[in-house]
């Protein structure tokens, strides 16, 4: 749900708040604590953050997008990293993808009344691919932890 959230968040606003990062990294050292591994969960996501970093030093992803991603990596199970990284991969390619092609159809929306939450987050998302703004990287990263944390969700998705 912390993911979701995440995901969520960081489509309406580029934004992924500091509280989700840190619940879901306590939330997965104490199950690391309860099922044992906490040492190699940390080193996972030690790994993670110090990738990551390299990619925010090259303003390919934001800070939000680091922290997530690396308490997410010390979250699951050591055994799990390299298919937590292949799906967050694969999964930002599809939302890159995505965001390319709704470029090419997404006007950029007039000026007026901003209506309800919804209304604004659908009119500042058309502003953001109008213009080919940078893209929630959160959604990508949710997907390899579900991916990962959730046994049987491809599957379940693909019939």
């Amino acid at each position: 749900m912390l993911l979701v959230a995440a995901a969520l968040h960081d489509t309406a606003t580029r934004t992924i708040p500091d509280w989700i990062s840190v619940a879901i990294l306590f939330a997965g050292l104490i199950s690391h604590l309860v099922l044992g591994g906490v040492l190699a969960g940390i080193g996972v996501g030690l790994v993670v953050f110090a990738c990551m970093f390299l990619l925010w030093l090259g303003q390919f992803v934001g800070g939000g997008d680091v922290k997530l991603a690396a308490a997410t990596a010390a979250a699951i199970p050591a055994s799990s990293a390299l298919t937590f990284v292949l799906a967050v991969a694969l999964a930002g390619g599809a939302v890159a993808l995505l965001y390319l092609v709704l470029s090419l159809v997404v006007r950029r929306p007039a000026p007026g009344p901003r209506g309800g939450l919804l209304a604004r987050v659908c009119k500042a998302e058309a502003w953001r691919i109008s213009r080919r703004g940078p893209i929630p990287y959160a959604a990508a990263i949710a997907a390899g932890g579900l991916f990962v944390l959730v046994p049987g969700l491809l599957p379940a998705l693909t019939g």
